[in-house]
């Protein structure tokens, strides 16, 4: 098992909680998260990667059959996704777990030999996808790593994920696809060209995409259509919720592309990076984030893709609260650009230095963490001159 050491680290917290991590260079996605956070998984290059604090990343399938992470058991033991084809009757799907390594979940019989693992309930005991049979293409489950199984929603079907209790599987079926949820719950009736990605721990909360905007459906409060960021074309995809329903992440349109969202009910949508910097006082200088992936069940880590200063693709693990990530030095108080605890002429000369450079360039002293060093900058430097942290 080939190990790799984190080659950079942001984690910048005001709250002493929160903090920030970059899985950089080498590891572009961070697809799956335990519940309580602890564990991260994703894919780089098609290899397959599994992280914790106590062991950094570590590639957990070998080459050839590596391909992409989506998903993971609730305790962070057991991962699926899909790897490369078999000429076998297996092929595609793949579960590994700690325990026993990896095991090659078989397709349906007939068809490509060509199967894709989307999502596992929190025991991993059922694992949900979608499989190629003599029909084509459908929706899929595999219970205790057993054949490959048609949940009965048809062909051209895509089982996306199946909640923590394994009572609810959702998707999309048919062209043009439209959401699917199996479960004693039931589910939205969002029209054509909409799916279902996610469930809440029970299955009473489906997040998914219809009319081109992320949604939320729960049966107290029916089809919630949660919006777009500001800027560029409507276009938002939800992709996880947490365990009790009340938080969902994804990402969103704006003039500068695609970019990281969360949203719950009392502040609604807004930027990721906008609520990790003003609301949990993280300094993400440089950083964007472009798409949430998964949230953990408990709410407390994000996961996701973000571009580093470089406007390179890297995976990135937020810690709402809680245990900070390994690396995270407490944040210096706004005004302290030179990190002395001390807000007087030295910090000046700091940003005077950086005043106007692009954040990349200019970082310390970007106290609004709004990418830019002016005068916003300068006023919260002058507003606490003198002081001390």
């Amino acid at each position: 098992m080939g190990v790799f050491v984190l080659a950079s680290c942001v984690a910048l917290s005001v709250t002493g909680q929160a903090s920030f991590l970059l899985i950089d260079p080498f590891n572009p996605s961070a697809n799956a998260i335990s519940a309580d956070g602890s564990v991260v998984a994703g894919s780089s290059l098609g290899q397959c990667w599994r992280w914790t604090a106590a062991t950094g990343v570590q590639y957990v399938i070998p080459s050839p059959r590596a391909g992409i992470v989506s998903d993971m058991s609730a305790d962070g033991t057991v991962i699926v996704g899909r790897g490369a084809p078999s000429s076998d009757a297996c092929g595609g799907a793949f579960i590994w777990s700690v325990a026993t390594d990896q095991v090659t979940l078989c397709d349906l019989p007939g068809g490509q030999r060509d199967c894709t693992a989307n999502g596992i309930s929190a025991d991993g005991t059922i694992v949900v996808g979608h499989g190629f049979g003599d029909t084509g293409i459908q929706a899929v489950k595999w219970v205790n790593g057993g054949p490959a199984q048609p949940i009965g929603v048809g062909v051209i079907s895509y089982a996306h994920g199946i909640s923590a209790d394994g009572s609810t599987i959702v998707g999309q079926r048919g062209s043009p696809a439209s959401a699917f949820v199996v479960g004693p719950g039931g589910g939205p009736n969002a029209g054509p060209n909409s799916l279902a990605k996610a469930a809440s721990s029970d299955g009473s909360v489906i997040v998914g995409t219809a009319s081109s905007q992320a949604f939320r459906w729960s049966q107290v409060d029916g089809l919630q259509l949660l919006g777009d960021l500001p800027g560029g074309s409507v276009s938002s995809q939800a992709m996880d919720v947490t365990g009790d329903g009340s938080v969902v992440v994804g990402f969103g349109s704006t003039d500068e592309g695609s970019r990281a969202f969360i949203w719950d009910a009392e502040k609604g949508i807004r930027s990721l990076r906008d609520a990790l910097t003003q609301e949990y006082g993280l300094r993400l200088d440089c950083i964007q984030l472009v798409t949430a992936q998964s949230i953990s069940a408990d709410g407390s880590t994000i996961s996701g893709v973000a571009l580093n200063v470089s406007g390179v693709p890297v995976g990135f693990i937020a810690r709402l609260w809680g245990v900070q990530l390994p690396g995270a030095p407490t944040r210096p108080c706004p005004g302290d650009a030179n990190n002395d605890r001390q807000i007087n002429a030295a910090d000046l000369s700091v940003m005077l230095a950086e005043f106007g450079l692009p954040c990349d360039a200019g970082r310390w002293a970007d106290f609004n963490n709004d990418g830019q060093v002016d005068g916003a900058d300068l006023s919260v430097l002058l507003s606490r001159f003198g002081g001390a942290c």
